[in-house]
């Protein structure tokens, strides 16, 4: 991307290539692109947009203003990205080393699987701190790039039931991916003491794979993940005891 500041205003230009839409087949490789441009203007509390899209209807999609783009024909594509990393733990004192792959595959131009073996989220943005008095759990958005990508496919509510006027509200969404790699459920063994570490070590992803694509009108998705063991470190009548709980797996489709 580039900007620039001009006399009478400024200018915007990015480069969006081809291979990371996903478009359905065609024939004459001929594409119509929607687009929808807005501005929102502070300090006159506005929002400026081409074409006008309501917040209170469901067209939205229709409402675009097209742009024919011809020759347009992304080749198939394969990206593997693998990775080595090591931790270090300074409350138990111990080290790791982690190795893994990522494999992005796209044969068509309509169609993705995704696969992570033994992922590393280890650059992913923290959560912030919410401090809960309630008796309903803190709903934390995902961050983890493989789970963001291509998620919108679970959302359920239309543009309409998720904006009414200026308010917004949290749309209905079939997978909380959040779940996916959380902690493990506390064993309930009675008079087994565990540290709050212990309690809320976020369990490892042994690999994940997710599957997008479109024909036609329909849209769809399947996901997939599998959980490694997770051992507690307890206290039981004074001794030492370990305790291994199996792995958790996902699967969700839409």
């Amino acid at each position: 991307a580039e900007t620039a500041q001009l006399k009478d205003g400024w200018s915007a230009e990015m480069f969006l290539p081809w291979s990371m839409m996903s478009m359905p087949d065609a024939t004459n490789y001929t594409r119509t692109m929607g687009i929808a441009l807005q501005r929102a203007v502070a300090h006159k509390n506005q929002t400026w947009g081409i074409p006008v899209l309501p917040r209170t209807t469901g067209l939205f999609m229709s409402r675009l203003h097209k742009l024919v783009f011809t020759d347009v024909n992304p080749k198939q594509q394969i990206t593997f990205y693998p990775f080595i990393s090591t931790s270090f733990d300074g409350v138990k004192h111990e080290a790791t080393a982690k190795a893994g792959f990522d494999i992005f595959w796209r044969p068509t131009t309509n169609f993705q699987i995704t696969s992570s073996i033994n992922p590393d989220f280890g650059n992913v943005e923290s959560d912030d701190i919410v401090v809960n008095l309630t008796s309903y759990e803190t709903f934390y958005p995902e961050k983890r790039p493989f789970f963001l990508e291509g998620q919108e496919i679970f959302i359920t509510s239309t543009r309409a039931s998720t904006r009414h006027g200026s308010s917004h509200r949290t749309p209905v969404t079939l997978l909380n991916t959040r779940r996916i790699g959380s902690p493990a459920r506390t064993p309930d063994d009675e008079g087994l003491v565990l540290t709050r570490l212990e309690r809320n070590q976020p369990s490892e992803l042994l690999g994940a794979v997710k599957i997008t694509g479109q024909s036609g009108a329909l849209r769809y998705g399947l996901l997939s993940a599998f959980e490694n063991e997770t051992d507690f470190n307890g206290v039981i009548d004074e001794q030492s005891i370990n305790i291994r709980q199996t792995g958790r797996d996902f699967s969700a489709a839409r």
